[in-house]
């Protein structure tokens, strides 16, 4: 879910837009705009805080391309899921040590030793950001798969990924070794 987050908010940055959109450039709140949903405040709350407030860390930023790029690279490398094998997040660890250093080295070339720190810690906290608004996401899933479409999910979406976006744990991936 991090992933999802952070593409979203990389193109709606880019389209220079306050809230998440659409490839279409609609709104993803519009979506749940009419009658059906206006009186569920659990929902119009979980919409606002994931679809407008969270927008706000990314918008003051202002990711690059290469940045984003690195980023995308760390976030891939933490994201670790049952069935890997400790040889294999031993790799990933180092896999993401080595995109934090590149990023560091990077923005130290660009912004000078402290800027480039600090410019550093901004964009790690986006990374932290990204697993909690990932969090919310999974929530605001959840809740519309349990309480407002039950087993509409089920009907539309293959398993593992109804799995992956509702956090669940009824698929376990096999044991990756060798990695």
């Amino acid at each position: 879910m991090p992933l999802v987050v952070l593409a979203n908010v990389w193109y709606s940055c880019n389209k220079k837009s306050k809230t998440i959109i659409s490839p279409d450039g609609v709104p993803v709140v519009v979506a749940f705009s009419g009658e059906y949903y206006k009186r569920d405040l659990t929902l119009n709350k979980l919409l606002q805080k994931i679809f407008v407030t969270f927008m706000e860390p990314y918008i003051r930023v202002q990711m690059d391309e290469e940045e984003y790029v690195l980023i995308r690279s760390i976030i891939f490398s933490h994201f670790v899921t049952n069935g890997l094998s400790k040889e294999g997040q031993k790799f990933l660890l180092s896999e993401s040590e080595k995109y934090c250093g590149i990023l560091m080295r990077m923005l130290q070339k660009r912004y000078g030793q402290l800027r480039g720190a600090t410019r550093y810690a901004e964009l790690l906290h986006l990374v932290e950001f990204c697993f909690k608004c990932g969090n919310y996401l999974s929530t605001f899933l959840n809740y519309v798969d349990n309480v407002l479409e039950q087993g509409r999910f089920e009907k539309v979406m293959p398993a593992p990924l109804i799995d992956l976006c509702l956090r669940c744990k009824n698929v376990k991936l096999p044991e990756i070794t060798g990695i």
